[in-house]
């Protein structure tokens, strides 16, 4: 009774408050009609009044350093001398050479530091307590003056945790996009954060964002990569998507409702043990150096598991390890990051001396090496796999502290407690244990369940799922079973309640989609089912199974698959990239090689079919339909299947999902299959260079490279029965083709393939279905969205409400294309000649809409049919779009104007249509027997419509006018453009170097390098070592002079400046735009 009470109570947990009372502040704001100035009184106000300490004195470096010294000086309670606290800040706290990853790095890991002191012996400094909370000291400052940068920054609100700027905030007045804020703490990185004197704003580990209604929060890892690039071991760059604004967090309550109202968020958020706890506790630094921060349904998962754990161990007389449904279940989303809460979890149950081991445990052994995989990219070393039930049997025997953590398959763990060999060995399951279950709803769990807790009588079970089973799903399958004259074990568990015990937590996928952590659904049905549902589809649907597979039907659907795979993909046909992407080379069978840069444009699709058969049809179909395109042209397309119990098929599904499918059994495979499958891997060798094959090393070593090749967008299409729809990550695949059965959870696990964030263009999962699964559908997403409404949040609205405007549930009217055209249109080109500010504004903002629509209609087949605008008149509008996106980009950097704050644009999704310059050249080629005034207005308008050719312009315009183009061939045009080029891009390095004396040998070096790697920066040695000399001509006396000091700082950044314009000149970087 007690531990019920305690566990069942709505009780606040450590970091997260249950049910906030949202009416309680309602009367209190008053940030409605306050400036930004006011806004942010207010806040310190607040935070004054929960216990922080308004350091008004602070405000430039000199004051912060003299302030973290007194800081340091109370944590340690310890008094430096001067020369300590010297030593103290150059050799270890505020070293010169180090980043703000390094400085992340020591507040996470590396938080004390043995210090030397005067009279030889050593102490430890720390940085941070983070046992005990209340002895770290927590102030706020505001409006800090930075020193560096074309103009000093002030910033506007800073927390210090003991002397360190460690949280940074950024206001704006209501009413003001908060993207406005987003860019500007980027503008801060990019100019002054880190490059002041002891780039002390390099300890930011998290930032906040507000405009008084909306707040977020976000890592400095998110921060970084929207305007700089993170270098990893091989010193190459990876550009993440450029608007990772979409990775920032709202917080909430334990229900998942939003606080967003800044009095709410500080009132919560900013409690200083809940700051902390976020910081120090949540937070992970992988092994990649990059800083996560997890978000607030990831926190109370956590949270919650441990509160159960802590129960059971400071409770021993409940017997709570030994009883059954001790523990629980987390439903959270699949795509909501559970590996990551996993993650958490297990490393903080580590740390606990009362808890002997800690089990994670997938279903299938591909499972088992992604989730290894993803643990190490956490933390290096974090957890032990295994590859047989042995080794398994090893480290739980192990008293090491590094085999605590055992990630493991059930049919391992199965063995072990029903194979003889293994299962008396009674030390293994009487060790107090944690196991800890990922989506094992399959087939065989209900038995493997029953044999594991039969065994291991000293453990708490919990379960991660993103589609839970209830009586109403395990009911359905149930009776499918039984009418299919199946005999059912009563005996064995059939609800995930039934197995693990009470749901502890619940994040569906509608949460996800409103918090924009994973995207809704765009589904076509492309079949004549229902005729007054979908008129206009032409291909045949015919229910006999025996004609699923027919020829005629396959190749119309192949066929279809290949016209509509560049619309559904956003693929064009020019090179330039949306993103770059690091892609892995597998060097061996087992082995992952170096990452690589490439560039990358729209994404991938997997097609899964009912069963081995159908696979076969669709590879060798589609295949042939490809065999006359050039290698350029065709899809890379690619099959893997393995043994399935019922090679058949069929058309139901069990109450624990779909038929397993085991890529450790390929040799249970009919010899046809086999040698189809060996063929198909054949020509997946010859296309990417391996050497993959069906023996059981060979065809792992297949799987994992065909998982690479499709989450690096090296495959195009991926062509499965079973594998792949379940537990299989990878942010550039959009696109699901369906030719089977699909229902309940399997439904939602396979739809949730497409569904990951990426960035601004990918913005739902598109679903394609050749049968009929639309009641299975509905079904699912009323089952699993929870919500009557779930359809409306889940999945995109039909076609013609887009086209024709719609007004939703809550009685709001949203434009559609033809209303937002027809506005547009009525704005006449000459009008942006004498635009007010105002109406420039109301462009911008009309003109964001139409990119938002157009880039959803985008995937819809008809949409290419309309004639409301022409591509002609569109490029007008785009161009003067992007002079206005110039100009504010200009007022903003040099901040003259306040006009700005109000603005935004989606610059992003103008790069889908990216004109390159092969394009201007074979439009110059097209054109060439045209006058040459005409060909110049052809082009210039292509270019004043396309922003990433503004800073080429120059280049070709001197190109078309130097040249005699008629009477040439075409790639004598493009020859002699690759001259011109070349040569322009000598003679400004030239100039460069003589403007301002650099080696002509090392700057031609460094700027190849950067235009081939496609960064330029300004950080490192190369930038260094390439103005040394002179600096040093210039400056001998750098050190005693700081005025000389000050004239360094301005040299390099105006070299910088006119390396960036070469740069940007000639390079593909598309940087210089956002």
């Amino acid at each position: 009774m007690k531990e019920n009470k305690i566990l069942s109570e709505n009780i606040d947990l450590d970091t997260m408050v249950y049910q906030f009372d949202f009416s309680k502040n309602k009367g209190n704001s008053k940030f409605w009609s306050e400036s930004e100035a006011e806004l942010e009184e207010a806040f310190i106000k607040q935070l004054s009044s929960q216990g922080y300490q308004y350091a008004s004195h602070i405000h430039n470096i000199d004051d912060m350093i003299e302030n973290l010294r007194a800081q340091i000086e109370k944590l340690n309670n310890y008094k430096f001398t001067d020369n300590e606290w010297k030593r103290f800040q150059n050799e270890y706290l505020l070293r010169e050479d180090e980043t703000f990853v390094d400085k992340t790095e020591k507040i996470q890991k590396n938080y004390y530091y043995e210090l030397k002191k005067d009279n030889g012996e050593y102490t430890n400094i720390f940085i941070i307590d983070k046992k005990n909370w209340t002895r770290n000291s927590f102030q706020v400052i505001n409006q800090f003056k930075s020193k560096s940068g074309s103009d000093a920054n002030r910033y506007d609100v800073t927390v210090l945790i003991n002397g360190l700027p460690l949280v940074h905030i950024e206001l704006k007045r209501r009413g003001v996009d908060l993207m406005q804020a987003f860019n500007q703490i980027a503008r801060y990185k990019n100019e002054s954060m880190s490059k002041d004197d002891k780039k002390i704003y390099d300890f930011v580990e998290m930032f906040v964002i507000s405009n008084g209604t909306q707040t977020k929060y976000y890592s400095n890892t998110i921060l970084d990569n929207a305007y700089n690039q993170i270098i990893n071991e091989d010193d190459q760059k990876q550009k993440k998507g450029l608007n990772t604004f979409n990775f920032t967090s709202f917080w909430t309550d334990i229900s998942n409702k939003h606080i967003e109202d800044l009095i709410d968020f500080t009132e919560t958020f900013f409690q200083r043990k809940v700051l902390l706890n976020i910081i120090c506790k949540y937070s992970v630094f992988n092994s990649n150096r990059k800083l996560l921060i997890m978000r607030p349904y990831q926190i109370a998962a956590t949270e919650k598991i441990l509160q159960k754990v802590d129960y059971a161990i400071k409770n021993p007389m409940d017997n709570m390890f030994k009883k059954k449904h001790a523990g629980g279940y987390i439903w959270h989303t699949t795509g909501s990051g559970k590996t990551l809460t996993s993650f958490k979890v297990a490393t903080l149950l580590k740390d606990q001396p009362e808890i002997d081991k800690v089990l994670f445990v997938v279903d299938r052994r591909e499972l088992d090496y992604q989730t290894i995989k993803e643990y190490e990219a956490f933390e290096k070393g974090a957890a032990q796999s295994n590859i047989s039930t042995r080794k398994l049997i090893e480290q739980l025997n192990s008293n090491l502290d590094a085999n605590k953590v055992i990630v493991t398959t059930i049919q391992k763990l199965n063995k072990l407690c029903q194979d003889k060999n293994y299962r008396e060995n009674k030390e293994i399951f009487s060790k107090r244990t944690v196991i800890i279950f990922d989506e094992c709803h399959r087939s065989q769990f209900g038995k493997f369940h029953k044999n594991i807790t039969s065994k291991f009588k000293n453990a708490i079970l919990f379960g991660f799922t993103g589609t839970p089973i209830f009586k109403d799903n395990a009911n359905l399958g149930i009776d499918k079973q039984v009418n299919a004259g199946l005999i059912v074990n009563s005996d064995i568990p059939q609800t995930t309640e039934d197995i693990f015990g009470p749901q502890l937590h619940k994040y569906t996928i509608i949460d996800g989609i409103e918090d924009g952590n994973v995207l809704p659904f765009r589904v076509e049905y492309q079949g004549k089912f229902h005729s007054n549902e979908f008129p206009d589809k032409q291909i045949v649907s015919i229910d006999k199974d025996s004609a699923l597979i027919s020829p005629e039907r396959i190749t119309k659907i192949s066929q279809f698959i290949l016209e509509n795979f560049n619309r559904l993909t956003k693929r064009t046909d020019d090179k330039s990239s949306l993103y770059d992407y690091y892609i892995q080379k597998t060097k061996g069978s087992n082995d992952e090689g170096s990452l690589v840069k490439v560039e990358i444009k729209g994404f991938n699709a997997l097609l899964a079919t009912k069963n081995i058969e159908m696979t076969q049809a669709y590879y060798k179909t589609l295949t042939n339909l490809q065999k006359d395109k050039g290698e350029s042209k065709k899809l890379k397309i690619a099959i893997i299947y393995s043994y399935e119990e019922n090679q058949g098929g069929r058309d139901y599904q069990t109450n624990f999902d779909e038929i397993d499918e085991n890529y450790e059994s390929i040799d249970n495979l009919n010899l046809t299959d086999k040698e189809f499958l060996r063929s198909a891997i054949d020509e997946y060798n010859k296309t990417f260079h391996t050497n993959w094959g069906i023996d059981s090393n060979r065809f792992q070593g297949y799987y994992k490279d065909v998982s690479l090749k499709m989450k690096n967008r090296e495959l195009d299409l991926l062509i499965v029965v079973n594998m792949f729809l379940t537990g299989f990550d990878a942010k550039v695949l959009n696109t699901l083709f369906v030719d089977k059965f699909l229902s309940h959870h399997g439904l939602i696990q396979a739809f949730s393939r497409t569904n990951r964030i990426l960035n601004d263009i990918k913005n739902f999962g598109n679903i394609v279905c050749f049968q009929n699964i639309k009641k299975q559908q509905d079904d699912a997403l009323r089952i699993f969205g929870n919500d009557k409404d779930s359809q409306n949040i889940i999945l995109l609205r039909p076609f013609n409400d887009y086209i024709n405007g719609y007004t939703d549930e809550s009685n709001h009217h949203h434009e559609g294309w033809n209303e937002l055209i027809k506005q547009v249109l009525k704005i006449e080109l000459t009008d942006f000649q004498s635009m007010t500010a105002q109406d420039e504004k109301k462009f911008i903002s009309l003109f964001n809409k139409i990119l938002k629509l157009r880039n959803i209609l985008s995937s819809f087949e008809d949409f290419k049919k309309l004639t409301v605008i022409s591509p002609y008149q569109f490029d007008n509008y785009k161009s003067y779009y992007i002079d206005l996106y110039q100009k504010y980009k200009k007022i903003s950097d040099n901040e003259t104007e306040k006009i700005n704050k109000d603005v935004s644009f989606e610059i992003e999704l103008l790069q889908q249509d990216d004109i390159n310059i092969d394009y201007i050249l074979n439009l110059i080629v097209e054109n060439k027997d045209k006058s040459k005034q005409d060909i110049i207005d052809i082009v210039v308008k292509k270019i004043d419509s396309n922003i990433n050719l503004k800073s080429k312009k120059s280049l070709i315009m001197d190109f078309i006018n130097k040249q005699n183009i008629s009477n040439e061939k075409p790639e004598v045009i493009t020859m002699n453009f690759d001259i011109n080029l070349r040569e322009h891009y000598r003679n400004d390095i030239i100039e460069l170097c003589e403007r301002y004396k650099l080696n002509l040998q090392s700057t031609t070096r460094f700027l190849d390098t950067a235009i081939k790697f496609r960064n330029l920066s300004d950080e490192g040695l190369p930038f260094h070592e390439l103005t040394r000399k002179t600096i040093a001509d210039k400056y001998p006396s750098i050190r005693a002079n700081a005025q000389n000091q000050s004239n360094v700082k301005k040299l390099k950044l105006e070299i910088f400046k006119a390396l960036e314009e070469i740069y940007y000149k000639y390079s593909n970087d598309t940087r210089e735009y956002y």
